[in-house]
C-alpha cells in the first residue's frame, strides 16, 4: 500500500511537471492567452491535442482553436478557420462545428457535442487534423485510421471500460 501511494505521488509530480512545461510552451506561443485561460486549470495543459499541436510540424493550425472551449472569457472575434479536410473543426470542451466554407461562427450551437464516457474522457467522433498523420503501421508507413466508424463500433466497449480508464487531469 505504501508503494502504491509513493507511485501515485510520483505520477502526480510528473503530471504537474508536464503541465508546467506545457504552460511555458503555450505562453511562448501566445503570451496573451492567460487573459482568457485559467492558468491554474491543468485540464487544458494536459489535453492530448495540445501535445499534438506542438508536434504538428509544418501543419498550419491555430492554437486558439484548441483554447476556445477552455476560455473563461471569450475574445471578441468568435470565428475560427477550418483547417481540416472535411469542413469540420473540433473544439475541446465544446464539440464539432461544421461549415460549407472555411470559417465558423462560434456564437451558434455545436453541430455535434462532445462524446463523453461516464468518467469524463472525451472520445473523438471524427479524425482530427492534428492526429491524422500520427498513426504508423508496422511497415513504418502512415496508416489510414477510420475514426468515425471505429468510434461507432467501439463506443459501448469504451463505455464499459471507462471505470478503469482515468482522465488525464490532476487531483
Amino acid at each position: 500500500m505504501i508503494l502504491c501511494r509513493k507511485f501515485k505521488a510520483l505520477i502526480d509530480e510528473g503530471r504537474n511537471q508536464i503541465a508546467d512545461t506545457m504552460k511555458t510552451l503555450v505562453y511562448n506561443e501566445m503570451p496573451s492567452i492567460f487573459e482568457f485561460v485559467d492558468f491554474e486549470n491543468d485540464r487544458f495543459f494536459l489535453d492530448p491535442l495540445l501535445f499534438a499541436y506542438f508536434n504538428r510540424g509544418a501543419l498550419k493550425f491555430k492554437i486558439e482553436n484548441l483554447l476556445y472551449g477552455y476560455m473563461k472569457k471569450k475574445p471578441i472575434s468568435s470565428f475560427v478557420e477550418i483547417t481540416s479536410d472535411n469542413d469540420m473543426i473540433y473544439l475541446p470542451e465544446l464539440g464539432y462545428y461544421c461549415s460549407g466554407n472555411n470559417k465558423i461562427n462560434l456564437s451558434r450551437s455545436v453541430d455535434e457535442p462532445c462524446l463523453l464516457l461516464r468518467n469524463g474522457i472525451d472520445v473523438f467522433r471524427h479524425q482530427h487534423v492534428l492526429l491524422k498523420d500520427r498513426f504508423i503501421n508496422s511497415g513504418n508507413h502512415k496508416a489510414v485510421v477510420e475514426v468515425t466508424e471505429a468510434t461507432k463500433r467501439h463506443y459501448l466497449n469504451l463505455q464499459e471500460a471507462s471505470p478503469i480508464l482515468k482522465p488525464g487531469t490532476t487531483g
